[in-house]
């Protein structure tokens, strides 16, 4: 399992790495990204260095950053030439509109919308699916 936090805020940063902590889940498994870009020049150089042992299984993103949205993270991500699985994106947002639901039909590799904040018990679950 590795896992991928993008996210504009440090402190959701902090709770879902110690949320993931207490599910069991290496630190070393995990990414954190304040910044879109950042996040697929990440998986940019995973590509170009074919290592795949680094690729996400699961992103988790915030909808509504300042920069870059969770929805330019995917439209970016869906143009990128690799041969590695697709990753679980879930969508973790403090806001939920109508107008996000909407648009997530639009993109088959978003799997859930989720509020903030992901607690031990969702990362626990998710380590056992992966068992």
């Amino acid at each position: 399992m590795k896992i991928l936090f993008i996210d504009d805020d440090e402190a959701s940063h902090t709770y879902h790495g110690l949320m993931a902590d207490e599910a069991g889940i290496p630190k070393t498994s995990i990414q954190h990204f304040m910044l879109v870009d950042k996040a697929l020049e990440f998986l940019n150089d995973i590509i170009q260095n074919d290592t795949s042992e680094e690729w996400p299984t699961h992103i988790f993103i915030d909808i509504n950053m300042p920069m870059k949205s969770g929805f330019d993270f995917v439209k970016e991500y869906s143009e990128l030439n690799h041969c590695y699985p697709d990753p679980s994106v879930v969508f973790v947002s403090s806001v939920r509109s109508q107008n996000d639901l909407s648009k997530i039909k639009a993109y088959p590799i978003i799997k859930d919308i989720k509020e903030k904040f992901l607690e031990a018990d969702y990362f626990i679950a998710l380590k056992a699916a992966e068992s």
